[in-house]
């Protein structure tokens, strides 16, 4: 009771959860599921008020469930209050765990001012309150965000934010167009599929220093990242052809990783002075053999890992 900091990390969640056998279960074993995992849990707005309370003047960590039957609680959170105020860190899923029920509709939630939030999640809620959640958060600088809507690309916070996941959710064309605001990105995961592309501008992120890419890399050279130190390739569905295509020049990168289904010729195109760590897993044997690893010089790596479907004397042949 006079310890703050055990009450300062909630999950508010539906009382649905509450009369199903399973999530008796779920909790049980919540801290296999992380972001809930050592939460106080509670469903009911005077418990928030009393926990609240206990957390003296600790900044809240807060996962909300935001389901129909939840209004009460999203009421409590969302709204010009002593709670919205005092929020550093908030999840909203209007999923759940275990996909029950669908998002709350939000009709009626005025979304107050969050002066502290600079860590956000939100995930399957409606356009309307993603957008007031937006506006509402100057400090913002971690977002992961399984949808982002049109509308929401000219707010401030973009221009600010160091940390991005977007869960692959995200059109092209939209990230396209919302790449010139992020000039103090530091970490970009969960690109949109084939990102980026012929139409992405040729830009610069200079503090850009940990990248995740999902499909093919050949235009990576439309982007100038002088500060990468991490680069992680998945080249599902992709099939790479570098014939004609600029070289890629990454001058800080130290760590790469490719997940590849046959070859990874594109590594021919690339200039990594400073990369120390490879490690490649390739899914299948490449039809026109493995002449393609030939080519690749990258005499800086220290530490290669390489699982490969191949004989011995391709491996061989590849360390040498």
């Amino acid at each position: 009771m006079t310890t703050p900091s055990l009450w300062a990390r909630l999950f508010l969640f539906s009382p649905a959860y509450g009369r199903r056998e399973y999530f008796r279960l779920w909790r049980v074993y919540r801290q296999a599921w992380d972001p809930m995992s050592r939460r106080v849990t509670c469903h009911d707005p005077t418990e928030l008020n009393a926990i609240v309370t206990r957390s003296g003047s600790l900044p809240l960590d807060i996962y909300l469930s935001c389901l129909d039957d939840n209004a009460s609680m999203v009421h409590s959170v969302l709204g010009d209050s002593s709670i919205a105020r005092r929020v550093a860190s908030l999840t909203i899923d209007g999923m759940g765990p275990c996909s029950i029920g669908p998002a709350h509709n939000v009709t009626g939630v005025t979304v107050g001012s969050f002066p502290l939030l600079h860590t956000l999640t939100i995930h399957s809620v409606p356009e309307k309150l993603e957008n007031e959640v937006f506006s509402a958060s100057p400090q913002l600088k971690h977002l992961t965000v399984y949808e982002v809507n049109r509308s929401s690309v000219d707010f401030p916070f973009w221009s600010k934010l160091q940390f991005l996941d977007m869960k692959h959710g995200l059109d092209s064309k939209l990230f396209n167009d919302l790449i010139p605001h992020l000039g103090e990105l530091e970490i970009l995961e969960g690109c949109p599929l084939h990102w980026p592309d012929n139409s992405t501008p040729e830009i610069t992120l200079a503090k850009l220093t940990t990248l995740g890419v999902f499909g093919g890399p050949q235009c990576l050279h439309k982007l100038r990242l002088p500060a990468l130190l991490r680069l992680s390739v998945d080249e599902f569905g992709a099939r790479m052809e570098t014939s004609g295509e600029p070289s890629i020049s990454l001058p800080g990168l130290e760590i790469l990783k490719l997940n590849v289904e046959t070859s990874s010729s594109w590594l021919t195109t690339l200039s990594v002075p400073s990369l120390r760590v490879l490690t490649m897993f390739v899914r299948e044997r490449s039809p026109s053999g493995e002449v393609w690893f030939q080519n690749i010089h990258l005499p800086t790596v220290q530490d290669f890992t390489l699982t490969y479907p191949g004989t011995d004397q391709v491996i061989i042949s590849v360390l040498k």
